[in-house]
């Protein structure tokens, strides 16, 4: 017997003997006022007049001959002293009973404030509140000690004594009665108890009913007990509005109990009130600091001041969302108890879109299966995105929450707190599940991942919430990330990235190319863990640490809009189903996301290979059980992030909401890391490519595209440094017009008309010029705009000549 429990029977046994002897205490006054008041009267009417002594002489009176009259007491203040005796006895017995209930009142309190010290919620009122359950039991069930029933037996109502021994109906209807009696007596004996609680992790109580009923041993009773309270629960259910079980035998097979469950808000003392509310106000009034100070040495790549600070809304937003929680809590003990289901509360859950009630379900005849208690909640409550999970025993019913009580989620708190202590490079935040617990994994252990969603469900911006997360703290030396992105508008912010193997790769030919790369880099990495004689990369960058040598990132490789490179570029998938495979080991990671996961897109070979899913709203139920497999919703959740996790193919899955990120923080974060770190050095994965395939001719193509890219940009370099120098020292200044004179005004014209001239005999020999860059055709591979860019300072270059030439001849 635990603490608490052995309290709370103590507590209520106190109580019990101080109803008893209030209630003798009080009677017994009463009775005892009575009786003096009565025999004081009596008293002084009789012996006040001293009629004895009096009437001694009298020569009628007897006693003279046999008493002498000094036997004779006087009578007189008879009266005086029996008023005088009762008033002691009075104070006495209004006073000694009195110490003891003020005793037992004592030890009542002091129980009780243990019981609350070993968490029980409102033991005072708990208390009470099972006396008033227990004259509800005895009046409902009419087992009360005067015998209220109307039946009367025209058998056994006589008083014939022989007739009850001799006659069979007469002692037959005796035995009934006789049974009924002890039936009544024995609920009138019940035990009630009521305990309310908060387990570990929970946002609010749980209070439990308990009501025990010992069995009578005559058997006739017994039997007829258990038929009377067989369905005696659901009259509980009606006038105590609380779920409870059928009825059941206890281990000893001697007791009959009833246990119910409802759940209880937690109400806070004043003191605490206030003390949270000062705590409140304080963190709400801290500044973030710079990532440097907060995580003490363990710096991220970039300060948590660059996402945005949601903390002072987020306080709102859950009190709104507590108590809608409430508010659904009853509508769905009222469903349970008019489908007369026997499910008992074990936790309540507010996310942040959603909320989660979690019920043990009991044995019942009205067993309901999952479909139909999710079309019967959908009616019950008027919403069509309930949802009914049911697995061992347990029923989780998840409720939407409003767009207006929706709860944000702090992205600096989540990072900080989740991030800083990680020594995992590949420590990802999926982001928040009902709990409010933190749902991150090391995506070195998925190792890859197919993230579905319809258009506006929060798909993108989970990818980028899972690269930003890697980002903070890895190093580009650790981890290099390769994106690839048909719709070329998603991941334009990462282009010049310092953790880029690549820029953002938009051409779907490109796109297999790069895939082709990873595949070779793959095979030559496990030819590096041949030599080394290692199994992972783990072991072998270890190896190369201790020898001094160069190590091997990881990779991570991101494919946004996979259907669409399906379509255009069939052989995507045979180069997808290698690193699938193979990739795990060597450190290559993907990230595959669609918008469409149907079997022709999302094939058998690749959903056997990559069996991490997160999947966040899709169109039907077909693509849910595609993108998650057997255990999955996807169709009904709510959007905007709302999302199911399914990691590493185990269940149940996962349900959370992902993280928001405004465009304006991820181009803010890219920045911050384009200015802080070095540029990176892109691999040229074509012409691996193209040697490795044997393509000679594009071989030699983009040789010389290199070359004159590397020209170009060293001549592009070296202009840009001499027109800085010119301006640092300003060389040549020339005149302002009031500064010059005739002569200088006209020869300044004179010039004017011989840069004409030369101007003109350069665009005639322009033709020539422009068929000598095409034959070397570079420009081909750059945009227009870094094209025209390159013409212009060539142009801007030859005029500053011709200038300075003129300068010269103005001598200026």
């Amino acid at each position: 017997m635990t603490k608490q429990k052995g309290l709370v029977i103590f507590s209520q046994m106190t109580l019990r003997i101080f109803k008893l002897i209030f209630w003798v205490w009080l009677v017994g006054l009463v009775l005892l006022n009575i009786f003096k008041f009565l025999y004081v009267k009596i008293v002084h009417f009789m012996f006040d007049s001293n009629f004895l002594l009096n009437n001694y002489d009298s020569p009628f009176n007897p006693l003279s001959a046999v008493l002498k009259k000094e036997w004779i007491p006087n009578t007189s203040d008879w009266g005086t002293k029996s008023e005088r005796f009762f008033d002691q006895l009075s104070h006495n017995f209004m006073i000694y009973p009195l110490w003891i209930l003020v005793g037992l009142s004592l030890i009542f309190i002091v129980l009780n404030v243990l019981r609350s010290h070993y968490g029980e919620m409102e033991p005072f009122k708990s208390d009470f509140e099972s006396l008033r359950l227990k004259k509800d039991i005895i009046r409902h069930t009419d087992s009360r000690l005067r015998d209220r029933s109307t039946r009367s037996g025209k058998h056994g109502d006589t008083y014939n004594v022989f007739k009850w021994i001799f006659n069979r109906e007469v002692r037959r209807e005796r035995n009934s009665r006789k049974a009924d009696r002890i039936v009544k007596r024995s609920i009138r004996r019940a035990s009630v108890s009521i305990n309310a609680t908060v387990q570990k992790g929970h946002v609010a109580g749980i209070k439990r009913y308990y009501i025990l009923i010992k069995k009578p041993k005559n058997m006739e009773a017994s039997s007829k007990l258990e038929s009377k309270l067989k369905n005696f629960h659901e009259q509980l259910m009606q006038f105590t509005g609380v779920t409870f079980d059928q009825i059941k035998t206890s281990q000893d097979r001697k007791n009959l109990l009833f246990e119910g469950s409802v759940e209880k808000e937690i109400k806070e003392a004043r003191s605490v009130k206030k003390k949270r509310e000062q705590l409140e106000a304080a963190n709400n009034n801290t500044e973030y600091e710079t990532v440097d100070d907060v995580t003490k040495g363990q710096v991220g790549n970039y300060p948590l001041e660059l996402l945005e600070d949601r903390s002072k809304d987020i306080e709102e937003d859950k009190k709104g969302a507590e108590a809608y929680a409430l508010e659904k809590l009853d509508e769905l003990e009222k469903f349970f108890a008019a489908e007369k289901m026997q499910v008992d509360l074990e936790s309540r859950s507010t996310g942040t879109t959603s909320i989660a009630y979690k019920y043990k379900a009991k044995y019942s005849q009205y067993h309901k299966s999952k479909s139909q208690l999710q079309e019967g909640l959908r009616t019950w409550l008027t919403l069509q995105e309930v949802i009914v999970d049911d697995y061992s025993g347990k029923i989780i019913v998840n409720i939407p929450l409003p767009p207006d009580n929706r709860v944000q989620i702090d992205n600096r708190k989540l990072i900080k707190d989740t991030l800083s202590s990680t020594t995992k490079p590949l420590q990802t935040i999926f982001g928040v599940d009902l709990d409010n617990q933190t749902v991150t994994h090391n995506l070195r252990d998925a190792p890859h991942m197919l993230v579905s969603g319809s258009t506006g469900s929060g798909k993108s911006v989970a990818v980028n919430y899972i690269l930003l997360s890697i980002l903070w703290k890895a190093s580009p030396k650790d981890v290099q990330i390769a994106l690839i992105d048909p719709k070329a508008v998603e991941f334009g912010v990462y282009e010049d990235n310092p953790f880029n193997m690549v820029n953002p790769i938009d051409n779907g030919k490109d796109s297999v190319t790069f895939l082709k790369y990873l595949c070779i880099l793959m095979d030559e990495r496990y030819q590096k863990m041949k030599k080394a004689k290692t199994r992972e990369i783990e072991g072998y960058n270890k190896k190369m640490e201790k020898k001094g040598k160069e190590t091997m990132p990881t990779i991570v490789c991101v494919i946004d809009e996979y259907a669409d490179l399906v379509i255009v570029q069939k052989d995507v998938e045979k180069e997808v189903s290698r690193l699938a495979q193979k990739g795990r080991a060597c450190g290559i990671h993907l990230i595959v996301a669609t918008q469409r996961p149907s079997a022709d897109i999302v094939t058998g070979i690749v959903r056997s290979n990559i069996m991490t899913r997160l999947s966040f709203q899709v169109v039907t139920s077909m693509d849910s059980k595609i993108a998650l497999g057997e255990g999955g919703y996807a169709d009904a959740l709510n959007g905007k992030g709302d999302g199911l996790l399914k990691w590493k193919g185990q269940t149940p899955v996962t349900r959370l909401q992902g993280g928001f990120l405004e465009d304006d923080e991820v181009e803010n974060i890219n920045k911050h890391l384009k200015e802080t770190m070095d540029q990176p050095n892109h691999v040229n994965y074509k012409a691996i490519v193209a040697r490795h395939e044997g393509d000679e001719e594009a071989l030699a193509q983009m040789e010389e595209l290199q070359e004159a890219t590397t020209s170009l940009v060293e001549t592009q370099q070296s202009f840009e440094k001499e027109s800085k120098q010119n301006e640092e020292t300003k060389v040549n200044r020339r005149k302002r017009p009031d500064e010059m004179s005739k002569d200088d005004v006209a020869l300044h014209q004179k010039a004017l008309e011989i840069m004409k001239e030369k101007s003109g005999n350069k665009k005639q020999n322009a033709s020539t010029v422009k068929n000598k860059v095409v034959s070397v055709n570079v420009m081909d591979y750059f945009d227009d705009e870094e094209t025209d860019s390159v013409k212009s300072q060539t142009e801007s270059k030859e005029s500053s000549q011709d200038s300075q030439s003129v300068r010269d001849l103005l001598g200026l």
